[in-house]
Order: C-alpha cells, then sequence, then structure tokens
C-alpha cells in the first residue's frame, strides 16, 4: 500500500486543457419527497381551487336560473303544463346549485378550507361576501399554483 499526501494526489489528477475554465459541475437533486410533496400541494390546489369556484358562482347562477325560468314562464304561459317531470327537475337542478354553494361556503365560513400552503384558515373574515383567490396568510394563489407578491 502506497500512502500519498494529499498534495501528492493532487500532482496525479488530470489537468484541464489550456483556456478552458475549471468550476464545479452544477446539478440539482431532487429526491422523491419533493415530487410527492409537490403532488400532494397540486391535488390541494385543484380542490381549493373547485370549492372556491363553486362558493363564489354558485349562488349567483342558481339565481339567475330562477329568475330565468320565472321570466320564460310569465312570458310563455303555454309552457306550464309541461307536466310534473319538468318541474321536478326544475327543483332538483335548483336544489342541487342551492346545496353546493351552501356546503362551499360554510367550509370557508368555517375555516374547514385551509390553504394547501400554510394549512391556516383560507379567509380571515369568515364575512367576506367573495372567496379571494390569494390565502390571506401566506398569499398563496390558488388559481396559479405559486406566492403572489406583496
Amino acid at each position: 500500500m502506497v500512502c500519498l499526501a494529499p498534495r501528492a494526489l493532487r500532482n496525479y489528477a488530470p489537468s484541464a486543457p489550456a483556456g478552458a475554465s475549471v468550476r464545479p459541475l452544477s446539478f440539482t437533486v431532487r429526491s422523491r419527497m419533493a415530487n410527492a410533496n409537490r403532488a400532494a400541494l397540486a391535488a390541494a390546489t385543484r380542490r381549493l381551487r373547485l370549492l372556491r369556484l363553486i362558493a363564489n358562482f354558485a349562488l349567483p347562477t342558481a339565481l339567475a336560473y330562477v329568475g330565468g325560468v320565472g321570466l320564460t314562464l310569465h312570458f310563455f304561459p303555454s309552457l306550464i303544463p309541461l307536466g310534473p317531470m319538468t318541474g321536478s327537475a326544475l327543483v332538483i337542478a335548483g336544489v342541487a346549485l342551492a346545496t353546493a354553494s351552501f356546503i362551499s361556503t360554510a367550509s370557508f365560513r368555517h375555516g374547514v378550507a385551509t390553504c394547501p400552503r400554510c394549512g391556516q384558515r383560507f379567509l380571515r373574515s369568515p364575512y367576506a361576501l367573495w372567496v379571494p383567490r390569494r390565502c390571506q396568510y401566506c398569499r398563496y394563489d390558488v388559481v396559479t399554483g405559486s406566492e403572489g407578491d406583496f
């Protein structure tokens, strides 16, 4: 066994060609855990984006739906005797929209919907009329999936 000092080992190392810059290799090591966290964050962001969309648009859609049916039946009274099937379908669609609006809005109001990034309640005030696209604590944007600027 030959024991050489570290300086002696450097003498036997290959040298760079003349004129070439010597710098270390630049690469990034990504673990599987980081990819799993990114996938979990994307899934939670997708769910929160859908919940926000329902909370913001289900009630106005239901009101427009009821108004449209009311105006249609007012101006075209001959459509009233279409039968109980049509009336039942209209009532079921209206109840479904009202239920979706109530559940999604209640999840934001009571703190069930949390930010996928920081884990805090998505809304600071439970009395907001509109659910914003950014977390009120960390400014995480659920539409683009990025942190917003301040």
